[in-house]
């Protein structure tokens, strides 16, 4: 594969294509697939079984997850330069799982980031707290980059609500395209702090695009790699409507 020169999106399955990417990279950022509960699993009082199939996100067992995260990390980790960081969005629960198999592959585990989402989904069935924390577990190699920026900058956490409105992309039917899509705001931290201007970032599983929207008004070089077509079509028309006016970026925000 050619060097990457500015920002590019592949569709395929990132297992298949980091074999054949020549790039190094400087960060990775990455939202990737989850163990989720199987439909049988998901019962909601007086309302119809829900599952959402994204691609790669149900997996037969728990084994079968920690098969392909361990294959996916390989992956990632051998194109990382020896002086790198990989931020991931993971489920807590399973989180010592990833930090041991991150540890088997040369990256060592730096610091847990918190999204407090104010506008979280409804407890349907009232039998548990509202979700309203994710996680991003963050893994460094070598003499990593760390842009400390203003201390009021620089919680491990921040407080964003869920994408929604004219901000969230729709599929054809004008529902929700992609389950998790991710705020701007937060993508654009993370570049910000484990960056410079002309790194290049990866992200294998770039669902609606948000990495490479972040990496191009920042001025990093992305490749992002999506399995679904429909997020990847979403991902490239976004990536176009990017204007650059004195107020910033409009479009997709």
């Amino acid at each position: 594969m050619a060097k990457i020169n500015k920002n590019e999106f592949i569709l395929g399955n990132c297992l298949d294509i980091l074999e054949s990417v020549d790039e190094q990279v400087d960060l990775v950022l990455t939202d990737p697939p989850q163990y989720r509960l199987t439909k049988e699993n998901i019962k909601l009082n007086n309302r119809k079984d829900f599952v959402r199939k994204a691609g790669f996100d149900l997996f037969d067992s728990y084994d079968d997850f920690a098969i392909f995260t361990e294959k996916w990390i390989k992956l990632v980790s051998d194109l990382m330069k020896k002086d790198s960081t990989m931020y991931i969005s993971y489920a807590e629960q399973f989180s010592n799982d990833l930090i041991n198999i991150c540890k088997k592959y040369g990256l060592s585990y730096f610091d847990t980031f918190y999204w407090h989402k104010i506008n979280p989904m409804l407890q349907v069935r009232k039998r548990h707290f509202r979700s309203t924390v994710e996680t991003t577990l963050i893994f460094t190699k070598g003499n990593y980059t760390f842009n400390f920026l203003k201390q009021t900058e620089m919680h491990d956490f921040m407080e964003l609500p869920i994408v929604l409105g004219k901000r969230r992309l729709k599929n054809k039917d004008g529902g929700t395209l992609h389950p998790t899509q991710k705020p701007l705001k937060l993508i654009k931290h993370f570049v910000k702090i484990s960056s410079n201007i002309g790194d290049m970032v990866l992200d294998p599983f770039s669902g609606t695009g948000t990495t490479n929207f972040a990496c191009k008004m920042l001025n990093r070089k992305c490749l992002g790699i999506e399995i679904n077509e429909e997020y990847y079509l979403a991902s490239v028309k976004r990536l176009k409507q990017i204007n650059r006016t004195k107020s910033g970026v409009l479009g997709w925000l």
